[in-house]
């Protein structure tokens, strides 16, 4: 629309979720002084009919002693797709632990649990708390993040396993396989950095106690070759 156009429409024109009533329910705090501003998501029509996301940002000013009402609005077109991108991403990571029986959570470098199989619910892990925490408790942790953490209540940045290998994997951007031994289990634990996903790991852990003739070098058994298949389709997303 050209300026001239706009000059003869009214906002509820651009704003097709409002009408009179909810705009005006919308401004009163505004209006009344109880607000300085007032900040909401809604969508905008364009000339053509077409829809696309914003955000508003309504503010009042003085201007020659009238009080006009000042619009700040940005297209979240761009970040509504990258949202839309981000959470796709997610879904079919979350897709590939569920295909995991054993173990397997996705990291973040802050250690915090972003996504779980059910092999790692019956474990005794949760989501938003910390990998360190909520697996192995503070058993695993060096004595300079266990005396921090006694002391204040609060990890150090950094705090992590002696053993975990997630940081390395993301920095080397590549599967790291290692052994554990953890209350007299060996555990083989995979650290894989998903190719869609930034900032984020991959970790399977597999009970060596219970299924040695189904590693690789002996009778290669299914928790193994979901790890392939994890490796492969991350594969996949890097090429593409």
């Amino acid at each position: 629309m050209v300026i001239e156009e706009l000059s003869t429409r009214t906002p509820l024109d651009l704003k097709p979720e409002f009408d009179l009533q909810s705009f005006r329910e919308l401004l009163n705090p505004l209006l009344g002084g109880e607000q300085e501003q007032v900040l909401f998501n809604t969508v905008h029509r364009r000339k053509d009919g077409s829809r696309y996301p914003v955000e508003i940002n309504l503010q009042l000013f003085d201007y020659g002693g009238e009080k006009l009402c000042l619009a700040l609005v940005a297209d979240l077109t761009e970040r509504k797709q990258l949202e839309e991108e981000k959470r796709c991403k997610e879904e079919q990571c979350r897709l590939m632990l569920e295909g995991i029986p054993s173990p397997a959570w996705l990291v973040s470098r802050e250690r915090r649990i972003l996504a779980q199989n059910k092999a790692a619910e019956m474990v005794g892990t949760k989501v938003g708390g910390y990998c360190w925490g909520s697996i192995h408790g503070t058993a695993s942790l060096t004595d300079e993040y266990k005396i921090s953490l006694e002391k204040t209540g609060s990890p150090l940045p950094g705090t992590r396993c002696y053993f975990c290998c997630g940081d390395e994997a993301l920095d080397r951007n590549e599967p790291i396989n290692s052994e554990v031994e953890l209350a007299g289990t060996i555990w083989d634990t995979w650290w894989i950095p998903p190719k869609p996903l930034v900032g984020i790991v991959c970790g399977i852990w597999m009970n060596v106690n219970s299924y040695w003739n189904y590693r690789p070098w002996g009778n290669p058994g299914f928790p193994f070759f979901q790890c392939l298949k994890l490796l492969l389709i991350a594969k996949q997303h890097s090429n593409a």
